[in-house]
């Protein structure tokens, strides 16, 4: 069963004049036990995507499935419900609440599900995250690095079936960021937890099972088990000129491009620089793969 499916996701804003269309007609699947990180520009619509699957935002059409139920379908109190019980969100601003402590702050998506607090489990997490000794501190007297600790330890505390995160390492030094993802993947295999993360930051994208890419014009792509971040930014320059290139092809001839199953990997990416658009499309590149480019 996949623990996260979307169909013809699309969500529009409106102005009264203007259309904006921030997520236009994805459909992609991301199985149980899955780690997959969203990178692309500012602007292109992450976020917007991450809230829809997160049921913060409803789509203008198209369904999200979690554990196969469509929460487009459930009410609000439903909807709430749910995530409550079933995701784990890890907010850019974190969203803590003055008027309680760390402590409080952590354990409270459990008070409200009526679970019993373990306090060991809460030190346990405290302590990876090195916040143990801000517990029973206001989080407004925190660093913001330290404020995203707090917001990852809430967030993980249920041991939530999907977990979302948004940049949710960008107020860490790297040091920090790379030991947090490695305590979350490991609770993730722990827990048997699906994690779904935006991220500008292409070493936590190359710690991913998959990596989700999308820009403004709705290049949409996964790219398998990257492991030089050099690889990504490389691949990513030249999807920009794919892009271009695509673009200009459909106009003059009216056809609508599908990259299925192509392969490649770090090693052979010069070649796929390279590669004209035609020999891409008809072409295997040994190695990691990509399972879809649509545009």
């Amino acid at each position: 069963m996949a623990a996260v499916k979307t169909v013809s996701l699309t969500k529009e804003y409106s102005n009264g004049e203007h259309y904006l269309r921030a997520v236009d007609d994805i459909s992609f699947t991301v199985e149980e036990n899955e780690f997959v990180a969203i990178m692309g520009s500012s602007g292109c619509g992450k976020t917007t995507l991450l809230n829809l699957l997160g049921g913060l935002e409803n789509p203008t059409h198209g369904c999200v499935y979690i554990n196969d139920v469509d929460i487009t379908q459930l009410s609000m109190e439903e909807r709430s419900s749910f995530r409550r019980w079933h995701i784990g969100f890890i907010f850019q601003n974190f969203n803590l609440i003055p008027e309680m402590n760390v402590f409080e702050n952590i354990v409270l998506p459990a008070k409200l599900m009526e679970r019993n607090i373990s306090k060991k489990e809460v030190m346990r997490i405290a302590e990876e995250l090195e916040i143990e000794e801000k517990l029973l501190q206001n989080p407004m007297t925190l660093s913001g690095g330290q404020q995203q600790r707090v917001a990852i330890a809430r967030a993980i505390y249920t041991h939530p079936t999907i977990l979302l995160g948004d940049e949710l390492t960008g107020n860490l030094d790297s040091t920090t960021s790379i030991s947090v993802m490695k305590f979350l993947k490991k609770m993730c295999k722990k827990y048997s937890q699906t994690m779904i993360i935006v991220t500008h930051d292409e070493r936590i994208a190359a710690m991913a099972d998959r990596i989700l890419a999308v820009n403004k014009e709705q290049l949409f792509f996964l790219l398998g088990d990257l492991l030089e971040s050099s690889a990504i930014e490389n691949a990513w320059k030249r999807l920009a000129q794919v892009q271009t290139a695509i673009k200009k092809e459909k106009e003059e001839s009216g056809s609508h491009f599908f990259l299925q199953n192509q392969e490649w990997n770090a090693e052979t990416l010069e070649e796929f620089k390279n590669t004209t658009v035609t020999g891409m499309f008809n072409k295997k590149i040994g190695g990691t793969y990509v399972s879809r480019l649509l545009l």
